[in-house]
């Protein structure tokens, strides 16, 4: 838990890769990548259509301008939590908390968006604590060189190179399964698909059979995928 946030919520909550990305926008030498998502989002949060070029241009200079300054204004990461609040509350004006809210609705629930912007300075100022610059810190906070360890439901939107799928057996399946066979496959394949290069899949027969969810199983052997076992 981060505050009242687990991690898992945090990293892929809008406000909080807002938050990141315009921090990469400003910190990045060559920020192309950056320079176009914060566009894309931040216009969507604004209603300006793809096709209001004059809108655009506006923008993309207002967005210039606020990257160059916060770039002058923080050169180097937050020092304390201090300084996370400052940069923090810097980027949320920037992209506007009532904007996010409209575009949101949960935000407004129980003060969800105050929730989220108190866990992202804590994060912050926990990644930056032994970070030598923003690369860094933006690193830790993203979990670059971590594994993260989340649910199939908290995984959705994300991408990894890599996904390692724990448990695919009976014990982990069975009442989803039985429930809704077309919902839990369905479930399954989110998870599946957050891989770009591979998935793995373990199963441990000490926790169990896999009889419940055999036509998982017939899915993946149909598909050419191979099983090793690893004594």
């Amino acid at each position: 838990m981060i505050g009242a946030v687990a991690l898992q919520d945090l990293l892929p909550d809008e406000a909080s890769r807002l938050v990141v990305g315009l921090l990469r926008l400003a910190m990045t030498p060559r920020a192309g990548r950056y320079w176009s998502e914060c566009q894309e989002a931040l216009c969507s949060l604004r209603g300006i259509g793809a096709d209001d070029e004059a809108a655009q241009v506006r923008f993309a200079r207002d967005l210039d301008a606020f990257a160059i300054d916060l770039a002058r204004r923080q050169p180097a990461p937050p020092a304390d939590r201090a300084q996370a609040v400052e940069i923090v509350r810097q980027v949320i004006t920037f992209i506007g908390p009532d904007r996010l809210i409209a575009a949101h609705p949960a935000y407004a629930q129980g003060n969800w968006l105050g929730k989220v912007l108190h866990a992202a300075i804590l994060h912050l100022t926990a990644s930056a604590a032994d970070a030598s610059d923003w690369a860094a810190a933006l690193d830790a906070y993203e979990g670059v060189h971590a594994v993260p360890l989340m649910t199939i439901h908290k995984s959705k939107g994300l991408e990894y190179h890599t996904v390692i799928f724990v448990g695919l057996d009976d014990d982990a399946w069975r009442r989803s399964f039985i429930e809704d066979q077309i919902e839990a496959t369905a479930g399954f394949f989110v998870a599946f698909t957050r891989a770009k290069q591979r998935v793995l899949f373990t199963y441990c027969a000490r926790r169990g059979p896999r009889i419940a969810i055999d036509s998982f199983y017939q899915l993946l052997l149909g598909c050419g995928v191979k099983m090793l076992s690893v004594a």
